[in-house]
């Protein structure tokens, strides 16, 4: 049987689509006229106005930025923060929700009134610089990776998760001889997967899109990431990259900077559609429970 709607339903539901696309008009132009930049001549890169494609088609500055040294050397660094930063993330966030997530845990409320202190209160960027300095890790990829190790929202997340598995099996597997480390590797991280899927997005997300860090604790040009590289074409379109990289007449430094902007972000888009069923079911189970 058809259900039929009210006007004031049909009013709202029609709105909502209207909102919706503009919604996606708004987050997708961006990323179309960037497209767009990247893969046309110079006139057209500079002509003033909406580009929804590039009207003459050229590669030039897309195989530009592909043949740069600095570009590669900006992204295995990069790639190289994200992928052990990640990890070690998610292995020290488990390994914390783990713990407080066991009733029996000592100063259990001491320790999660600790988390949540962290979550909301952070010692600021001048005592993280002293501290980095003190320890030695200027100008290394570490001091992009220590400081970010362990969240507190990730830990209540995987916590909330955590909780919902049933302590039957952990019973059974103490039963049979099995250690806090082998029923955490055998039994709950089989059965984390949407979870760890969810942190682990998160925290490549911020591993890849984060500059601030490179930029306060890093001088070595060797060690730049992609995104301070980026940072720094936009701010100053006259460093020596994009001096040697616009030497063509036939090149704009719109179009450098937009071929730059995309051969960055191309990775995340990619392994996103990949991980989404994953992220979004992580994200319900891991909220429901406070």
């Amino acid at each position: 049987m058809k259900i039929k709607r009210t006007k004031s339903e049909f009013i709202f539901d029609t709105v909502n689509g209207i909102l919706l696309v503009l919604l996606c008009i708004v987050m997708l132009y961006p990323f179309i006229h960037v497209t767009a930049i990247a893969f046309s001549t110079q006139a057209e890169a500079i002509r003033p106005g909406l580009h929804l494609y590039p009207r003459e088609v050229d590669f030039s500055a897309m195989e530009q930025v592909l043949s740069a040294p600095e570009i590669w050397q900006a992204y295995g660094n990069t790639i190289f923060r994200t992928i052990v930063g990640t990890i070690l993330s998610v292995i020290c966030t488990g390994m914390g929700a783990y713990a407080i997530s066991k009733p029996y845990l000592p100063f259990k409320k001491g320790i999660m009134m600790f988390v949540l202190f962290a979550m909301f209160f952070s010692g600021g960027m001048i005592p993280d610089y002293l501290l980095i300095r003190s320890l030695n890790l200027m100008n290394s990829m570490w001091s992009m990776i220590l400081p970010s190790l362990v969240w507190g929202f990730n830990m209540i997340v995987m916590r909330n998760f955590f909780e919902g598995i049933p302590a039957s099996l952990e019973e059974s597997a103490l039963l049979d001889g099995a250690n806090d480390f082998v029923v955490f590797s055998k039994i709950y991280v089989p059965l984390s997967k949407p979870v760890i899927a969810t942190v682990g997005m998160w925290m490549a997300v911020h591993h890849w899109n984060s500059y601030m860090d490179n930029l306060l604790y890093v001088t070595d040009n060797s060690k730049y990431v992609l995104q301070r590289m980026i940072r720094n074409l936009i701010i100053d379109a006259q460093s020596s990259y994009m001096e040697s990289m616009s030497s063509s007449a036939s090149l704009s430094p719109e179009s450098m900077k937009a071929a730059t902007i995309l051969v960055s972000v191309l990775p995340i888009i990619f392994v996103y559609p990949f991980a989404q069923k994953y992220f979004m079911k992580g994200v319900m189970i891991g909220a429901v429970k406070g």
